[in-house]
């Protein structure tokens, strides 16, 4: 299991990882903490059609 950091989370959503992390994201189900959503959600850096609830 893999808990991701907030910034982690947003260099996904804005295409600023490197190509081998990304595929790790997408070939494994990540985890997030309530902190971790609850900055996301805060942040302004994440494309609105990638925000979720």
């Amino acid at each position: 299991m893999y808990l991701l950091d907030t910034n982690t989370v947003i260099d996904f959503c804005t295409s600023k990882l490197p190509i081998n992390a990304k595929n790790l994201l997408v070939s494994i189900e990540p985890k997030i903490s309530v902190i971790t959503s609850i900055e996301l959600f805060a942040s302004t850096r994440i494309p609105l059609q990638e925000k979720k609830p």
